[in-house]
């Protein structure tokens, strides 16, 4: 793989990326972990995967849906992202937005730095 005449990524090589990162080990536990009250919530696979190079790095992402649908509106959650299998390097580089309906809705952030 190689970056275009412009420094960037064509479709080919990105969709030969998306490709490479579709198939997880079986070990693999993911890298994003959501809790409600205390409890882990199941995630199912990452789906809807996509590469981009932006200020010359790889930037991969997708979505995690919830594997089993669950009320969050009254629930305390936390999302955490850490890699305890494999190496994965994480770093914020846009101030978090939060979604969510009702007033009652409140959210802080946490950034843990080893």
């Amino acid at each position: 793989m190689s970056l275009n005449e412009n420094g960037g990524l064509d479709k080919e090589t990105r969709q030969k990326l998306v490709q490479l990162r579709s198939t997880w080990p079986s070990d693999f536990d993911g890298s994003a972990h959501l809790f409600a009250e205390g409890e882990r919530v199941d995630l199912k696979w990452p789906s809807d995967l996509d590469a981009h190079l932006i200020d010359g790095k790889l930037q991969l992402t997708f979505r995690r849906t919830l594997e089993t649908p669950l009320d969050l509106s009254r629930v305390s959650t936390r999302v955490a992202f850490y890699e305890s299998t494999y190496f994965y390097a994480f770093s914020i580089t846009k101030e978090p937005q939060f979604f969510g309906r009702g007033r009652d809705l409140q959210c802080e952030r946490h950034a843990f730095q080893s």
